[in-house]
């Protein structure tokens, strides 16, 4: 895989023959000493001010979709097309992906199936130069050209990054172009925005121009690069997995609709590119990369274990929590012995063929905030700024001394390898000091300083409260960013766009999913971000779908309008009832920030009987079930139009209706004295009940007392 964070950081003017001028996103100086840290982070981070309002913009993104209409010359005309796609002979399952999905999608639009051709069959399509083709992927029409070339074609793939997009025209062939094989799948998807309105929302939502008769080949020199590098799904696993029956008896969704709906995304599976640690040499068990010092090393281990790398607060009931002590209780041999066995199960890793070509790997803390308070930790806390995190820091530049060590005597040193760890709970606060003469964070001391190839993976927990810039709520997250710019140039963000516990209640992540925050923290080295999501698989609920939607494309282009996409979305999901479910959003937002004032409340927002009186029945929860009602009743002509259609915007809304049904009971469903009848109670529950046996939700809280599931409704 190429280099993953190569596009991020400095900008650089850059122009070819083919290249309209453009700025472009490289790598902060890596040493060519790669045993070496940084020098004392980053200094100076080039953060834009913010505007006279308070928030921060990023315009340096490279978003440009030139591709004007060439007059006399057509992909597709009069229903007739004689363009074939060339493929690499040699292309890999991504590439091959790419290829299927520019035939699925030019066949939804145009109901045309181009043929395919290899690049090595002989083919005389491939020798001439008029030829009318697609080439998608670095195929021989590519690699037959020197380097020399290929700039003057306008072509490199350094620049691209992993995930850039670069579309060209020559003569008749449209060249399909990534800087790598994630690149080449998203500039597929911008060929198919560019020329048929193409628009990604959910598994069963797409928009994309059909019965097209007519497509004039267009003169491209596109170039499309993500604002941050790479971006992950989080926990909603099923959401790009699996489907309800209802969806695929439609017949206007398929398998590969769901299958391919993290790549319609254009998310990352962090199992692609993370370095996985075995729990033992020669074993199959172990971890990708979230909370898992425990496969390095633990007291079960055959590879040895001390006593004294054991935090003193890890739980003995449960030996996946087994946090280690970063300082091994001050014992400096202990401490040595630790890193030696950390660094050479990274070693190991790098050994084995099938990893070949993973770029990062973790060492990263156990969940739960069992970080060791010794005498020689708390010590060392006081010399690192009050920050738990210097000693994790020390620990992980001396293993990636000795990992690079190993790569450079075995072959490896060419090899793009990087560490991160998390800055999380215990370990989230930056180990640095304010120093007045220059108004600026500083690194706490020299040995705090992240080596070039060390990224702090910075957990931005503080979500419960929308990011307003001007006032200056969150102040400790947007503070903590820039504090670990003092010490690493090298960041990863993990946000917590979710509502702790009670999945199916509104949340305002929008807040938090918005331009300024994006800006901010690309601007603070941001190269990578995974939106946890929530834990409850397929049922999504509090507008979890808009929020992937959100996420993703901000991600790519941070200077998109977050209110526009927002009612670009409500207008393709919800038909004839998209107004009515704006208002409903719209309501649901207003009282979920002001909830979240509560700090009884917060990000987990329980719904217990106690906190009923911020869930007013008559002034909030009624007048929504009657507008959810309304919406329901809005897209009824769809039945006639469009049963199929129907049932799947049916559907879409009744995953929010949830929301309001639940809260109505939980809160006041099993009081004796309600403030709505045994009857209007009865019709909640069947409402509810119908549609959680159709989508299997889980309508569930964590109960405070005991391992078992609240009755959300009474009885049900």
């Amino acid at each position: 895989m190429k280099k993953l964070i190569s596009i991020i950081f400095t900008i650089a003017l850059l122009t070819s023959l083919c290249f309209t001028q453009f700025a472009c996103v490289t790598t902060p100086g890596t040493s060519d000493d790669s045993s070496s840290v940084n020098g004392g982070g980053n200094t100076d981070s080039g953060m834009s001010a913010p505007t006279e309002t308070g928030r921060y913009t990023f315009e340096d993104g490279v978003h440009d979709l030139t591709a004007p209409e060439i007059a006399d010359k057509y992909i597709v005309q009069n229903g007739v097309s004689e363009y074939v796609i060339v493929v690499p002979s040699n292309a890999n399952s991504k590439v091959e992906l790419a290829v299927d999905e520019f035939k699925v999608l030019f066949k939804r639009a145009t109901n045309i199936d181009l043929p395919t051709v290899r690049d090595n069959s002989g083919d005389p399509v491939l020798s001439n130069p008029n030829a009318k083709r697609i080439s998608i992927g670095e195929t021989k029409l590519i690699t037959d050209m020197s380097k020399e070339e290929q700039l003057a074609f306008g072509y490199d793939p350094s620049i691209l990054g992993s995930d850039g997009v670069r579309i060209i025209t020559k003569d008749n062939t449209v060249y399909i172009l990534g800087g790598s094989f994630y690149g080449v799948l998203y500039s597929v998807y911008d060929f198919m925005q560019i020329c048929f309105n193409y628009e990604f929302y959910y598994r069963n939502c797409i928009e994309i121009d059909t019965n097209v008769k007519n497509l004039k080949l267009r003169n491209f020199n596109v170039t499309d690069l993500p604002d941050i590098a790479s971006r992950s799904r989080g926990n909603n696993i099923t959401l790009h997995k699996s489907a309800w029956d209802f969806e695929l008896q439609s017949g206007l969704v398929n398998s590969t609709d769901v299958k391919r709906a993290m790549q319609r995304y254009r998310y990352i599976d962090t199992t692609e590119i993370f370095l996985p640690i075995y729990t033992e040499v020669g074993g199959t068990e172990y971890n990708y990369g979230a909370h898992n010092v425990y496969y390095y090393v633990h007291p079960t281990s055959k590879e040895g274990w001390n006593q004294k790398w054991l935090s003193d607060n890890a739980p003995t009931n449960n030996p996946m929590y087994q946090e280690l002590c970063y300082t091994a209780h001050g014992d400096e041999k202990a401490l040595t012995d630790l890193v030696n066995a950390c660094a050479n199960k990274i070693i190991y890793s790098l050994t084995l063929d099938q990893w070949k070509d993973r770029e990062f790997v973790g060492f990263t803390i156990m969940d739960g905030g069992f970080q060791c308070t010794c005498n020689a930790c708390e010590e060392a806390k006081k010399q690192d700024g009050g920050s738990y995190a210097g000693a994790i820091i020390r620990v992980v530049n001396r293993m990636m001394e000795i990992v690079k060590d190993w790569m450079a005597n075995n072959g490896q040193a060419e090899r793009e390898l990087n560490l991160f760890f998390l800055a999380y709970g215990t370990t989230e606060k930056a180990p640095v000091l304010y120093d007045d003469a220059q108004q600026k964070w500083i690194p706490a001391n020299n040995s705090v300083i992240c080596r070039d190839d060390i990224y702090a993976w910075i957990c931005t927990h503080n979500d419960a409260r929308s990011i307003y810039w001007a006032t200056g709520e969150n102040k400790q997250d947007i503070e903590e960013l820039e504090k670990w710019r003092a010490v690493t140039n090298n960041v990863f963000n993990w946000l917590y766009q979710q509502r702790y516990v009670n999945y199916s209640a509104y949340f305002d992540t929008f807040s938090m999913s918005n331009n300024d925050f994006f800006a901010y923290a690309i601007q603070n080295g941001a190269g990578f971000v995974i939106n946890q999501g929530d834990y409850r698989g397929e049922t999504v609920t509090g507008y979890g779908i808009l929020n992937e939607y959100i996420f993703s494309k901000l991600m790519w282009d941070v200077t998109l309008d977050m209110e526009e996409l927002c009612k670009k979305f409500f207008k393709a999901m919800y038909k004839d009832a998209a107004d009515t479910m704006w208002e409903i959003f719209e309501t649901e937002r207003q009282h979920s920030m002001t909830v979240s004032q509560d700090v009884t409340v917060g990000e987990y927002n329980y719904s217990r009987p106690q906190n009923a009186s911020l869930y007013p029945y008559k002034a909030y929860l009624l007048p929504i079930i009657e507008k959810y009602q309304k919406a329901l009743s809005e897209i009824e002509i769809l039945k006639e139009t469009s049963p199929q259609e129907y049932e799947l915007v049916r559907q879409r809304i009744n995953t929010e209706y949830v929301a309001p049904l639940y809260l109505t009971l939980s809160f006041y469903g099993s009081n004796e004295v309600r403030p709505f009848s045994n009857e209007k109670k009865q019709e909640y529950k069947s409402a509810l009940i119908e549609i959680a046996s159709t989508m299997y939700f889980l309508c569930y809280e964590s109960n405070p007392i005991g391992p078992n599931m609240l009755d959300f409704a009474n009885g049900v």
